[in-house]
């Protein structure tokens, strides 16, 4: 009895052995990894960087103009810088130019003084005060901004701050500057895909960066009186575009 018991537990003791090692063997097996599937590897590709730029003639022109008066009384150096920018209007009006083309871009006063020691027995010279109004004229023909300028200054106007031209409407200007830029990129993109032995293939995307656009300012702060038709030119204005173009090749 005692003999078959012994079997027995022996019989259970193997039985055990024998799950845990296989247990072990099935638990250090590898995993089977699936096989990279072909249609979601990335694609060859080229990414260049093309430019382009467009020119055209300005059709719109503004140009700041006004008055300064000095005076040692305030309220007569206003009524004055009133009276003066008022004519100047006035005269721009009886030029052509429109109301709503007007607008006031600049007022200020301030006293200009000496503040320094004064010598016994002397009094403190009297202040001056300042009163500059400056317009912003807009000039719809461009060919007109050098008598609109002689106009303002013969009227009184003896502040020019700045005369600058632009482009009314630029959007068929940046499309004919996108055009050429995408056209420069197939160029390179197909002269590298050739110097590799590949053949380019569809765009896979296109990045739109702004290059710029670079109106032009013919002339900068002035002062002075007494004008004939002032020379003017407008010269051309241009806007670029850059655009980063990814293509497939095969």
């Amino acid at each position: 009895m005692v003999s078959n018991q012994k079997v027995v537990r022996a019989v259970l003791a193997l039985l055990v052995a024998v799950t845990l090692v296989a247990g072990g063997l099935l638990a250090k097996q590898p995993e089977v990894q699936a096989a990279p599937d072909p249609q979601t590897t990335t694609p060859r590709s080229i990414t260049v960087i093309g430019q382009g730029t467009a020119y055209s003639a300005p059709d719109i022109a503004y140009m700041s103009v006004g008055v300064d008066v000095i005076n040692t009384d305030v309220i007569t150096a206003v009524n004055d810088a009133n009276t003066n920018i008022q004519a100047v209007i006035d005269a721009l009006q009886g030029a052509g130019v429109a109301a709503e083309d007007i607008r006031t871009e600049y007022y200020n006063i301030y006293r200009e003084g000496s503040y320094g020691p004064v010598a016994e027995g002397m009094e403190q010279p009297p202040a001056n005060y300042h009163v500059t109004n400056v317009i912003n004229v807009t000039v719809r023909d461009v060919t007109q901004i050098g008598n609109l300028l002689a106009t303002a200054v013969t009227a009184g106007a003896n502040v020019v701050n700045n005369i600058s031209f632009d482009i009314s409407e630029r959007s068929a200007l940046q499309t004919d500057a996108r055009t050429a830029a995408f056209a420069d990129a197939t160029a390179r993109a197909t002269e590298l895909a050739g110097l590799v032995g590949a053949t380019l293939g569809e765009v896979l995307s296109v990045q739109e960066g702004d290059g710029g656009y670079y109106p032009l300012a013919s002339a900068e702060r002035a002062q002075g009186g007494g004008a004939g038709n002032v020379p003017i030119a407008g010269g051309t204005l241009s806007v670029s575009v850059t655009l980063t173009v990814t293509f497939a090749i095969s």
